[in-house]
């Protein structure tokens, strides 16, 4: 018997008084669970963010890489069909245009290489330049963990597919 009170030297005693004070085992397991499965849903929203955060990240890159490759493709528009021959390559080197100059195919190659450098940053990266009578266009792809027989189409058909950045650059004509 526990003691409650002491009143004009008369003790008073009960029985159940722990069970007035306090909270059960069975309520702080409850609680213990909600908590555990709103933490649980906060960090599985956290995850989803940092995904997506780096995703567009990704596709930020892309699109630098692209427009940048554009506008070295307008600069040296007589070359088109040289960055479309060598962009199916991986090319090793740049060209050094400081002890003797360099023509329209080393400039070419010097860009790919430039942009081949900054694709590194992207996982599974390629590029792809295609022309048509009045446009060029620029395409790169890049997939963090690629399924075998995954689809470089653009735009994306599917999750398994490669991302996919296209930009094109129509041409201007004069009438």
């Amino acid at each position: 018997m526990k003691a409650l009170k002491k009143q004009n030297d008369v003790l008073i005693t009960s029985r159940n008084s722990w069970r007035m004070t306090g909270f059960s085992l069975l309520e702080l397991l409850i609680a213990l669970a909600i908590f555990s499965y709103v933490f649980l849903g906060i960090a599985k929203l956290q995850l989803l963010l940092a995904n997506k955060t780096q995703s567009n990240y990704q596709q930020l890159q892309a699109a630098q890489i692209a427009d940048d490759l554009l506008n070295r493709i307008d600069r040296n528009e007589n070359a088109v069909n040289e960055y479309i021959a060598l962009s199916a390559t991986k090319i090793s080197s740049p060209r050094n245009c400081t002890s003797s100059p360099c023509d329209r195919t080393d400039i070419a190659r010097n860009d790919l290489f430039l942009a081949q450098q900054k694709l590194e940053s992207l996982p599974f990266s390629s590029l792809a330049i295609a022309k048509t009578s009045n446009s060029t266009s620029v395409s790169i792809y890049w997939h963090a963990n690629p399924v075998v027989g995954a689809n470089k189409a653009c735009p994306q058909q599917s999750e398994n597919d490669y991302h996919c950045m296209l930009l094109q650059r129509y041409m201007e004509t004069t009438p």
